[in-house]
């Protein structure tokens, strides 16, 4: 009997032990400290941007046309190669000018020896004959209002120069000349037989229109050389040598290397962020070390363009452009870089991780470590990034605050320690 009380104390003992044990255990849990994954607030620079691309540009490209329609004679210049300003950088083969010059001129001694030797001229053949040539110089000068027109609206588009219009219409002026001149030319045949003051008219009209087409001519023998207008590095030469280019017709693009600029395609959701003076950081990525520039956005286009991305997305997009400051040297037209748009920076803010905050009693609120203590405080959020947010009010520099916000057991007042 001794024997089983005995056995019953002790089974008592052990179970009292046990929960003993177990209370114990959660007491000292309860009172333990949360160790936890904490960060020292410390006063930072922050800012808010959002990033891109962008391309280098000149701002200093020249294209150059061709004044006449020729065959290319010789292209003297080649892609990449320096140029200087009056270096030929293209010859147009002017031979048939020459020929048709040297045709009018042998027309005009003709004429003067039909002067001379005071020629009875067969009336219907020569108002047939000069009517012919009234016609020519009709289809001449029509084709000069074409290249006009052309003209015009490539100047329109900015890519043909002041000069390059000017010699158009200068051109379809002197043509319209030498069309009034055959026209008069023209009447004086009809009405100059049996007249020796109106044949004396005759030939002198006849002159001067044969004159007029000759003076056309060496003009546009002229425009055959073509010069370089100012010094730079040819970017892409568009025509070939032997090729018979159109009056207009693009030739090459020279750029100077020094004066240069980014654009950038801007989608249409970060555009409304975007104002003219804005900061701009602008890398080039380089090996072992990246460049890195300051510029500033000088132009934002008023509409935006659609385009489709490398994976085929349609996109809408404002073309930016982005000027640079300092040295530039290393960088060239047509080189990519990363751009960062900055839409406001903060010097010296007190700034956490996103991470920390959460909503208590519809206040912006984390938890801050006093005396060992988690302590629950109400912050004031201002200018944010996509990682952190700047504390306009509730906290200090030093403080030091719980990032595992959602930590099991975390509470006002629970004894805490930062994770190690």
């Amino acid at each position: 009997m001794k024997n089983n009380n005995a056995k019953k104390w002790i089974k008592r003992g052990i179970i009292g032990l046990t929960a003993a044990a177990i209370i114990y255990a959660s007491i000292s849990s309860y009172l333990a400290p949360l160790s936890l994954e904490a960060y020292k607030v410390q006063k930072t620079s922050i800012e808010d941007s959002f990033q891109d691309e962008g391309t280098v540009l000149s701002k200093g490209e020249q294209d150059y046309y061709s004044p006449l329609a020729a065959k290319v004679k010789s292209l003297n210049a080649k892609e990449g190669m320096s140029v200087q300003k009056g270096d030929i950088i293209a010859q147009l083969d002017i031979s048939d000018n020459e020929y048709s010059i040297r045709q009018l001129e042998g027309q005009l001694q003709s004429i003067q020896g039909q002067e001379r030797g005071e020629l009875t001229l067969n009336r219907d053949l020569e108002i047939k004959r000069q009517t012919m040539q009234v016609e020519n110089a009709q289809r001449d000068y029509q084709d000069a209002i074409d290249k006009y027109s052309k003209a015009s609206a490539l100047y329109e588009q900015d890519a043909v120069s002041k000069q390059q219009l000017d010699d158009a219409r200068l051109y379809m002026e002197k043509l319209k000349g030498v069309l009034d001149d055959q026209k008069v030319a023209l009447e004086i045949i009809k009405n100059s037989y049996g007249d020796p003051n109106a044949t004396k008219q005759y030939f002198a009209g006849l002159k001067k229109s044969i004159q007029a087409q000759i003076d056309l001519l060496r003009s546009n023998t002229s425009k055959g050389v073509i010069r370089a207008e100012s010094d730079g590095v040819v970017r892409t030469v568009d025509a070939k040598e032997g090729q018979y280019v159109q009056y207009g017709e693009k030739l090459m693009t020279t750029i100077e290397g020094t004066q240069i600029e980014i654009e950038s395609m801007v989608l249409t959701e970060n555009s409304v962020d975007l104002k003219e003076g804005m900061g701009v950081r602008i890398t080039f990525e380089h090996k072992p070390q990246d460049f890195v520039f300051d510029g500033t956005v000088s132009r934002i286009d008023p509409s935006a363009e659609e385009t489709v991305s490398a994976i085929g997305l349609v996109e809408q997009r404002v073309k930016t452009i982005v000027q640079l400051s300092g040295d530039t040297s290393m960088l060239r037209p047509g080189y990519k870089v990363d751009l960062d748009f900055i839409i406001s920076k903060s010097e010296g803010a007190i700034a956490v991780p996103k991470r920390a905050l959460f909503k208590y009693q519809d206040k912006d609120s984390l938890f801050v470590i006093k005396s060992g203590k988690a302590q629950l405080r109400n912050v004031t959020i201002g200018a944010e990034t996509e990682d952190m947010s700047v504390i306009s009010s509730g906290l200090e520099e030093g403080e030091i605050i719980i990032l595992d916000r959602k930590a099991t057991g975390l509470a006002d007042g629970k004894r805490v320690e930062p994770l190690e």
